[in-house]
């Protein structure tokens, strides 16, 4: 495939370079498989016509769900890693943990060199705790605000 354009030759190899890393290859793993719990709850929310107390009841479950995971992160993530090692096999990357050095400045350091572990404490868990912060912070501290609003639909004044 030849491109005339050397910048957007130049960046198209950039962007299929990163696509063969580590952390992108885990890191899109950890977003499609979260993302996976809240995509069902975001359509809910879009819908044009969705009942307010069912999409807090659906808040709930993905509440709980996510907090299954991230209280079984460990052997969650272990047997999805698989997975993961499966999927960049066949794209040939091999799944590594970075380097570690003696003093790490740039990003944290988890003194670990086995991947599965350097990954899960770097990547999922801290995506999981955001997800579960931001569900907390968007529907269940407004959650009394939110069902005081179901008092204004026709349908249920009596």
């Amino acid at each position: 495939m030849g491109w005339d354009d050397t910048v957007v030759s130049m960046k198209a190899f950039l962007m299929h370079s990163a696509m063969e890393m580590s952390c992108f290859v885990v890191g899109l793993y950890c977003v499609s498989r979260v993302f996976g719990l809240t995509a069902s709850l975001s359509a809910n929310l879009q819908s044009c016509n969705f009942d307010l107390a069912q999409c807090i009841e659906h808040v709930g479950r993905v509440f709980s769900e996510a907090k299954k995971l991230r209280n079984d992160a460990v052997s969650e993530f272990s047997s999805h890693f698989v997975e993961v090692q499966e999927l960049a096999t066949s794209i040939d990357c091999e799944i590594r943990a970075p380097r570690q050095c003696g003093r790490q400045v740039n990003r944290d350091s988890y003194g670990t060199s086995d991947p599965q572990t350097y990954y899960r404490l770097s990547a999922y868990i801290p995506f999981l705790d955001f997800v579960i912060y931001e569900l907390q912070g968007r529907f269940f501290k407004p959650r009394s605000v939110l069902c005081g609003f179901s008092a204004l639909i026709p349908h249920r004044i009596t």
